[in-house]
């Protein structure tokens, strides 16, 4: 008994041993992974394996017995590592692209100034048909292969490609010095759209809610794929914005409810012509915004020459349902707009009244004044030519 107690402690402490020099090792991958993970923000510590777990709980024991040790110690064995899936492996080469709509407009001028003083931040040259409604750069210092990127829009609309959340969250704060008639920002960060791009041999396309992106070979790839990035951002830039005109416009119909309840239980209207007049700008702003100054309707000028650009946005709004979203939107201003107008005329109707009325009291309050003034004095004016007339009978009489 004291030989097979001895044996299991020599087992024991030789397994210590063993143990604390892979704990070691693996405490010194896990903070080199963890630093990693600080620059890099997707790595993950996969060296917490079940074994070392089960060997650590075997080797901290002070008495075991030796057919337990054993049992632990091959059901430790036993537990293997999981190998990866092709799912999984493909995922781990996905990477993210965010869209937010921050303002009404950007000043890309003086933002490209801005951006080039930080120096952290390449500026990327586009064709001037598309310079002139957007801004592209590049991060200078990168942590990963994959680039960094991001689109400004003019309309007010930011495209990030491969950007962390911190980093995200740190260029929308810078935006808010370079941007006209900001949006709130809580509705900047609920109304976002977000999809997913991985690289493919051959021309860039949609499958889904993925972007296959082209690989890049020569510098005449580089610049096409760049293209393309512009192409599937504006797409998103323009859906982004879409987004937050609807939330806008869904916030406008929850002020103007009442409005319909009092009609409809038949009370007075609580709304002046002042409050009428503005609700009704509000609705031409937001008509204005989807009908006449953004690509809603139609594709931009840039795209007329480049039908593979083309054919990229189209399908990129195609998934976005941008056209049924716009068609929707209208619908609704337009039953807004019969409700401002239905208002407007009940005002005025109002109004006439309330001048009617402002007549009629003043026609009475004439005739009453003709009553009371009027025709008394009338009636002393006609006793005194009465008299007159008596006297002047007498005189001739006598």
């Amino acid at each position: 008994m004291m030989l097979k107690s001895n044996r299991i402690m020599q087992i024991c402490n030789a397994c210590k041993g063993f143990s604390t020099s892979l704990l070691l090792r693996n405490r010194h991958s896990y903070l080199l992974l963890k630093n990693s993970q600080l620059q890099k923000n997707e790595v993950e510590c996969v060296h917490r394996s079940p074994f070392f777990v089960s060997l650590q709980r075997a080797c901290y024991c002070s008495v075991v017995d030796m057919s337990q040790a054993d049992r632990v110690y091959h059901a430790a064995k036993r537990a293997t590592r999981k190998k990866k899936s092709k799912d999984a492996a493909f995922k781990d080469k996905m990477f993210d692209v965010m869209a937010y709509s921050t303002a009404d407009k950007y000043n890309l001028l003086t933002l490209r100034e801005k951006l080039k003083e930080q120096g952290l931040y390449g500026y990327v040259p586009l064709p001037s048909d598309m310079s002139e409604e957007a801004l592209h750069v590049e991060s200078l210092y990168g942590v990963e292969e994959e680039p960094r990127g991001i689109f400004f829009f003019k309309d007010g609309a930011t495209v990030f490609w491969n950007t962390p959340q911190v980093e995200r969250s740190s260029v929308l704060k810078f935006l808010r010095r370079h941007q006209e008639k900001p949006y709130d920002e809580d509705l900047v960060y609920e109304e976002y759209d977000r999809m997913h791009y991985v690289y493919q041999i051959g021309s860039s396309q949609l499958n889904g809610d993925e972007i296959l992106l082209r690989q890049v070979v020569d510098k005449t790839d580089l610049n096409t794929q760049r293209l393309e990035k512009y192409a599937f951002s504006n797409a998103l830039a323009l859906s982004v914005s879409l987004s937050i005109w609807e939330a806008m416009l869904d916030q406008y119909v929850e002020s103007i409810e009442f409005i319909l309840q009092d009609l409809k239980d038949g009370k007075n209207i609580k709304m002046t012509e002042r409050d009428v007049l503005r609700k009704a700008g509000h609705l031409l702003t937001l008509r204005h915004l989807i009908n006449l100054r953004s690509d809603l309707l139609d594709p931009p000028d840039a795209y007329w020459d480049r039908e593979d650009l083309e054919s990229i946005y189209i399908k990129t709004c195609q998934y976005l349902d941008i056209a049924r979203r716009t068609r929707v939107m209208n619908e609704k201003l337009n039953h807004c707009t019969e409700l401002m107008t239905m208002l407007q005329e009940l005002l005025k109707d109002k109004h006439h009244t309330r001048l009617e009325w402002m007549i009629i009291i003043l026609i009475m309050i004439e005739v009453r004044l003709y009553l009371k003034l009027i025709i008394p004095l009338r009636d002393g004016r006609a006793k005194n030519d009465h008299s007159i007339r008596s006297n002047i009978k007498d005189g001739m009489v006598m």
